[in-house]
């Protein structure tokens, strides 16, 4: 290319215009109907075919290649959170929590999964169960279920294995950990069963207790009534009163 400028006799950094106006001027310079001696004449041709091939490679322009479809870019897999703890769970307990999985890089063909628990000969600590898409729409992301169970474990111990993707074979790994609680002791056990055997009885006594006030409340209230005989009136007349006597009455039950 500098090879270029040089026979237009320009500098790297000429522009376009600055090339077409050296080129015109070189033209008219080197142009064999000028010259009447066949030496110089074959010369000026010459010349003249190196700059026409100059200009063209500068001013002319150059195709812009097409993209290249058959570029690929790897899938860069990610997985969150990275360390899924369940924290500390009693014996015989089962728990569930999700994991989020997804591609920033390139388009991803095959994708699958596998975690720790799968390459060991002991029962399964936890699993993977479902895979649900965030949209409908695209494959990716998605949520995993990831389930621990404890009643295989032995308590007091701690736990920790992995759940990882494989996308057109770049990877990613989430750590997944779990701490089983001790064992309480058997009066411990039967002391909690005695109290929550007596706050059934508890729950049972109020159930059947309150029912029986509120209709204790509600039932009329009923009053005794003495009944009494009427009055009797009774009419007496002195014979020796005067003018027929005085009446006297006198009532009675």
């Amino acid at each position: 290319m500098k090879d270029y400028y040089d026979t237009l006799e320009v500098p790297l950094t000429a522009t376009p215009e600055e090339i077409k106006a050296k080129y015109r001027q070189l033209v008219r310079i080197y142009h064999p109907d000028r010259f009447t001696n066949q030496a110089d004449k074959q010369y000026a041709e010459e010349k003249l075919k190196a700059l026409n091939t100059a200009y063209a490679a500068l001013i002319t322009p150059q195709p812009i290649p097409a993209p290249s479809f058959h570029t690929t870019v790897p899938p860069t897999p990610i997985m969150e959170p990275a360390t899924l703890d369940f924290g500390a769970l009693p014996p015989h307990r089962r728990k569930r929590a999700s994991l989020l999985v997804d591609n920033q890089g390139g388009d991803v063909q095959n994708v699958s999964f596998t975690y720790s628990t799968a390459e060991q000969p002991e029962p399964a600590w936890f699993t993977v169960t479902k895979a649900h898409q965030v949209r409908s729409s695209q494959p990716l992301p998605l949520t995993l279920d990831v389930v621990v169970n404890s009643a295989s474990l032995i308590p007091g111990q701690r736990y920790e294995g992995w759940v990882g993707v494989n996308m057109d074979g770049a990877t990613a790994r989430t750590t997944v950990r779990l701490a089983v609680e001790e064992a309480a002791p058997p009066y411990i056990a039967v002391a909690r069963f005695v109290i929550g055997l007596l706050l059934v009885l508890l729950l049972i006594a109020i159930a059947v207790t309150v029912p029986l006030l509120a209709s204790f409340r509600g039932a009329p209230q009923s009053i005794a009534v003495e009944r009494t005989p009427p009055l009797v009136s009774h009419q007496l007349v002195q014979p020796d009163a005067p003018s027929g006597g005085a009446e006297i009455h006198i009532f009675t039950r």
